[in-house]
């Protein structure tokens, strides 16, 4: 959802963003659910989307990473110092 939504509102703003959406949990490959393409449908399609794990390469990568959460931050900080 993040990634479509980020997409949408850049492309909207015509900013020139590469995102990338990767998950501390994730798995390869996971398809949304209906119910999470049906909420951002207004704003963008995710019907498409597969999951993807955080890597370091993607961290690497990164100009800017965002958690959802607290947690999400604490666990990235640990795993990928």
């Amino acid at each position: 959802m993040a990634e479509g939504i980020t997409r949408a509102l850049a492309a909207e703003q015509h900013k020139d963003v590469t995102t990338v959406s990767a998950g501390l949990f994730a798995a390869y490959g996971a398809k949304p659910t209906e119910q999470a393409v049906e909420a951002v449908r207004s704003i963008a399609d995710i019907s498409n989307h597969e999951s993807r794990p955080l890597t370091m390469e993607l961290v690497n990568a990164a100009d800017l990473i965002i958690g959802m959460t607290k947690d999400h931050k604490s666990v990235l900080l640990r795993q990928f110092p």
